[in-house]
């Protein structure tokens, strides 16, 4: 019996009329690598588990269309209807094997025991898509950082009583959590301050910023306040200590909006570390300095007679001419001689200077005027000049 079609009005009519495409659940007929041939939607998807189940290597997706005889435009459209989740790589070039997805879930249950698991950080590490873990029975934390963790609640338990154990240990100091647990995500720190408040403030106040959380005690802030109290009496103790003793202190700024006249009132009308002399304050390049006044009249005094000294010595020796800055040394070295020639028990090293002295200095060194005393003066850019 003769054909009642030719072959090309038989293909012209099949192409005419296109399969749908592919639903899930639904036998949809594609058309073969060739174009042939119709192919049973369901079949391929069979086809494809059994090489999952098999295979031992990831298969690449560009391979399946001559593995499956498929056309390259139907793979996409029927990895859609896979009644299962389908398996990628990062780059979604290769599809992974079931033998594999269970030993990556095994390796990421064993480390949900340990620990907080970055899920991104995990899949990238492992070339694998987060998707992989969508289902896997753990519990999840995404902060406001967007960032989703897994981990057994063991883990998350173990976290909180190492808080609150620190927490009641430090207090009234306040618990740095960032240092405790260095390895906690800072979100789950916050998780985890969170729930030991419980939005109570009057146990515990929640500090966080880029350097770390801290639960803050209710009871800090006077415990604050009572240590800042104890250590302004304590400095202005060995202020007054020093200042009785050696005649000056170098003293540290409470606050940067402390001046020198404040802190000489505190250090004059404190009940602590009341003094009874005049004080003077100046600076060196580092420090504070206080001074009793008197102290600092006389060692000035002498330091401008050391220098007139050094001075009238490199002209006696007829030297070029003096250089326009004295060596500190120096100068400490005459003011030793000085000592000396004027001392209980003078040592006549040169007559001049002691007739020097004489004229810009009536009475004998004081012992007080050291020779760090004197350094300290000499390295105040106020009083050098």
């Amino acid at each position: 019996m003769a054909a009642i079609f030719a072959s090309p009005d038989i293909a012209a009519i099949v192409a005419a009329f296109p399969p749908p495409a592919p639903t899930r659940g639904q036998v949809t007929l594609l058309r073969s690598a060739s174009g042939e041939r119709l192919l049973d939607s369901k079949i391929m998807l069979e086809r494809l588990d059994r090489l999952l189940r098999s295979s031992e290597q990831r298969m690449p997706v560009n391979s399946l269309p001559s593995v499956l005889g498929l056309r390259q435009v139907d793979i996409t459209p029927l990895f859609s209807t896979h009644e299962t989740r389908l398996y990628y790589s990062n780059d979604r070039s290769h599809l992974i094997p079931m033998t594999e997805v269970r030993h990556l879930l095994v390796d990421l249950s064993q480390i949900c025991q340990r620990q907080f698991v970055d899920l991104v950080k995990w899949s990238h590490d492992r070339d694998v898509t987060p998707e992989l873990a969508d289902g896997f029975d753990v519990a999840t934390h995404t902060g406001d950082d967007r960032v989703r963790y897994l981990f057994h609640e063991h883990v998350l338990l173990r976290a909180k009583d190492t808080v609150a154990q620190e927490f009641e240990r430090a207090r009234p100091e306040k618990c740095d959590l960032t240092r405790l647990l260095p390895n906690l995500p800072r979100s789950i720190l916050e998780r985890i301050a969170a729930d030991l408040t419980l939005g109570d403030p009057m146990r515990a106040s929640i500090e966080s910023s880029r350097t770390g959380v801290r639960l803050v005690p209710a009871e800090w802030q006077g415990f604050e306040q009572q240590r800042m109290g104890d250590q302004v009496r304590a400095r202005l103790e060995r202020t007054v200590k020093a200042v009785t003793q050696a005649g000056f202190a170098t003293v540290d700024q409470e606050n940067e909006g402390e001046d020198d006249d404040q802190i000489v009132y505190k250090l004059s009308t404190n009940e602590h570390a009341r003094v009874n002399f005049r004080l003077t304050t100046f600076r060196t390049t580092e420090h504070l300095v206080v001074m009793r006044q008197t102290l600092l009249d006389e060692a000035t005094r002498l330091i401008t007679a050391s220098v007139k000294i050094l001075i009238h010595e490199r002209w006696a020796l007829k030297e070029v001419e003096p250089p326009s800055r004295i060596n500190i040394l120096s100068i400490l070295s005459t003011m030793e001689r000085l000592k000396m020639v004027n001392g209980p028990h003078p040592v006549d090293t040169n007559v001049g200077i002691a007739q020097e002295f004489g004229a810009n200095h009536a009475h004998e060194y004081i012992p007080e005027i050291t020779r760090d005393l004197c350094t300290v003066i000499l390295e105040s850019p106020q009083r050098k000049s």
